[in-house]
């Protein structure tokens, strides 16, 4: 009995306390305690992959052509390309390839770090180098350039221009051969092994120098690779002494010969030197003739000159060339001290057989006898020219209608093609006023030819040489009815020599009143264009 009170009791104890009491003392009885030492293990660190998930995501899992193409959209950035280059080593390889791939003038840092690690000069495939006196410029060391352009293997361009200060303005005997960059293409092209740069890629190359001639420079001319070839203010006032390059062994294509002063039966032999010329572009300048220069200077000696002689070196070629430009820009004043009874340097003679044969230039007394009265340039060409760039700038007035009967005959020249261009390049003395220079311009545009039109420098319209043309014809006619009636009321008697004087005076007025005219309404509508006029019309589209 008393049994059964208190279980009923000790239920109604735990019937009546409150249910987190509950909870709590049915933990405290489940729980059990263990008070023995537990046994210390070591926090791991938690796994992170290496890798990124999406590899795609990062310039590491790009692959590597793609990431050369991003790389070169930065190629004028040369300080962020260095900073890819402290990333990892595939950046730091595919960075340098796209740094070091051009190597400019300026880039003297580059340089600097060609020159003291020469792998980076496997990555140069083109190269502008200067070669200037230390005197001139203390902080810069131009052998270094010279080390540049020996190790740079697979270059495919180069342009060096030596500045340098040698004695006499010129190199004499064998002295080039102490010119470092230099004796590397006599290195090149002679026999034997070694650890020489063998310029096995280099297909443009481009040499200026006042002190070199052509001799000196002679072996690029047998680099095998070689295909664009131009020279700048190179001399050679005489015939070839020792002209060791065969006909028709160079592989050269482009041939330019620029504000040179050549013997031009040197010229004749460089041009037969080549296989199959295709473009050729001459530029005659006397500029650095010395006629007081010292006994040994080749510079004293007059360079000989002859369109005549060209053209039949040029025939050779005449199944490949499809680009013929050739100026003399020589002071005229000089060609008359060198020949005061005249000279007579003949023409290219025909083109006709030239089937390939679409830019052409020159000064017009190169392609015809216009003293002789030739007038007619179409049975010279054949029907494969589509641009013509033309020169004019006789002061003879004589000349001045087979000139433009000339210029008018250029629409039966320019017939191939869909863009058919000619460009005229007029120097000097204007016709008059009778004689228009719109009426042939015109005559081409009529046929569909694009004209571009330069005037002393100044770039025109047919359309505003045709106003400016009737604004000085008016003045001119206006200005001669005054001088009829002025002489009608002073009665006065002139003599032959005063009436030949008043009328070069009024020519003389009306020149110069074009030009002024010429100078203001074309500055206004197209600018001033101080190019010079030869230049600006040298290169072939």
């Amino acid at each position: 009995m008393k049994r059964l009170q208190l279980q009923s009791k000790r239920r109604a104890s735990i019937s009546s306390a409150s249910s987190p009491a509950k909870r709590a003392r049915s933990v405290s009885i489940s729980v059990k305690v263990n008070h023995d030492p537990m046994p210390l293990e070591p926090l791991k660190t938690p796994k992170i992959p290496a890798g990124p998930k999406n590899t795609q995501a990062c310039l590491g899992g790009v692959p590597e052509e793609l990431l050369l193409n991003i790389l070169q959209k930065l190629r004028y950035s040369p300080r962020t390309l260095a900073k890819l280059c402290r990333t990892d080593r595939r950046c730091k390889r595919v960075a340098e390839e796209v740094l070091y791939n051009k190597v400019t003038a300026f880039d003297h840092e580059k340089a600097r770090a060609i020159a003291a690690t020469p792998r980076l000069a496997l990555h140069v495939r083109s190269c502008n180098a200067e070669i200037i006196d230390d005197f001139y410029h203390p902080e810069y060391r131009k052998d270094r350039f010279t080390q540049v352009i020996a190790k740079a293997v697979n270059i495919h361009s180069l342009h060096v221009s030596d500045s340098s200060d040698w004695p006499g303005e010129h190199i004499e005997h064998d002295k080039h051969q102490s010119i470092g960059w230099l004796s590397l293409f006599h290195s090149a092209v002679q026999s034997g092994s070694g650890p020489v740069n063998r310029f096995a890629h280099l297909s443009n190359l481009k040499i200026a120098s006042a002190h070199l001639s052509v001799e000196h420079i002679a072996s690029v001319l047998s680099l095998p690779s070689l295909k664009v070839l131009e020279l700048q203010h190179i001399h050679q006032t005489t015939p070839f002494v020792n002209w060791s390059i065969p006909d028709s062994s160079c592989s050269i294509q482009t041939l330019r010969l620029m504000n040179t002063m050549m013997d031009v039966t040197a010229v004749a032999h460089i041009i037969s030197a080549m296989k199959a010329l295709r473009n050729f572009t001459y530029l005659r300048d006397t500029l650095v003739w010395e006629p007081f220069g010292g006994e040994h200077s080749a510079l004293s000696t007059w360079a000989c000159h002859s369109w005549q002689l060209l053209g039949d070196a040029l025939r050779k070629h005449h199944d490949s060339l499809e680009t013929v430009m050739a100026w003399d820009s020589s002071d005229k004043d000089i060609i008359d001290i060198v020949y005061p009874d005249g000279h007579n340097y003949g023409t290219f003679g025909s083109f006709q057989a030239f089937s390939k044969l679409k830019h052409c230039g020159g000064p017009i007394e190169a392609f015809l006898d216009v003293a002789a009265g030739e007038a007619d340039l179409s049975v010279y060409f054949p029907p494969t020219v589509s641009t013509f760039r033309i020169t004019m700038s006789t002061d003879n007035s004589a000349l001045w209608t087979p000139s433009l009967s000339a210029l008018a005959s250029l629409r039966d020249v320019v017939r191939d093609g869909t863009r058919r261009k000619v460009d005229l390049i007029w120097e000097g003395a204007l016709p008059t006023p009778t004689l228009s220079l719109a009426n042939p311009l015109e005559i081409l545009k009529q046929t569909g030819i694009e004209l571009r039109l330069t005037i002393n420098s100044r770039t025109l319209t047919v359309e505003k040489l045709k106003e400016l043309e009737s604004k000085q014809k008016g003045s001119q006619i206006g200005s001669n009815y005054d001088q009829d009636e002025d002489a009608e009321e002073s009665d006065r008697e002139y003599s032959d020599a005063e009436l030949a004087e008043e009328e070069n005076e009024g020519e003389r007025m009306w020149r110069t009143d074009y030009d002024d005219a010429l100078t203001a309404e074309a500055a206004d509508e197209f600018g001033s264009t101080s190019l010079f006029p030869y230049l600006a019309a040298l290169e072939s589209p």
